[in-house]
């Protein structure tokens, strides 16, 4: 699911010196999990800051009951800075 404007705005916040940050937020009612992960991974791929509950994670991802390997598989695919927004088990990498 490509998006010019969605992936232009990235690039022009880039440019801009801006950070551009992504929170993963998922609504069934909205998309189904295999439309979300493939628009998830994308925006984790222009993003420098990811959030993400474990549960929004695993749709990008793939299921684990660990958050710290959820970030540690979403680190690799483009963000400086995933982090699991999993209340009190919020995991910065």
């Amino acid at each position: 699911m490509v998006d010019p404007l969605r992936d232009e705005s990235a690039d022009i916040a880039r440019e801009a010196g801006v950070l551009v940050s992504f929170d993963l937020n998922y609504r069934a009612a909205l998309w189904s999990a295999d439309d979300a992960g493939e628009v998830f991974r994308s925006l984790i791929a222009q993003a420098d800051i990811v959030f993400a509950g474990d549960d929004e994670a695993a749709i990008a991802v793939g299921p684990s009951e660990d958050s710290l390997e959820l970030a540690r598989r979403v680190a690799p695919r483009g963000p400086a800075r995933p982090s699991s927004s999993a209340g009190p088990r919020a995991v910065p990498l």
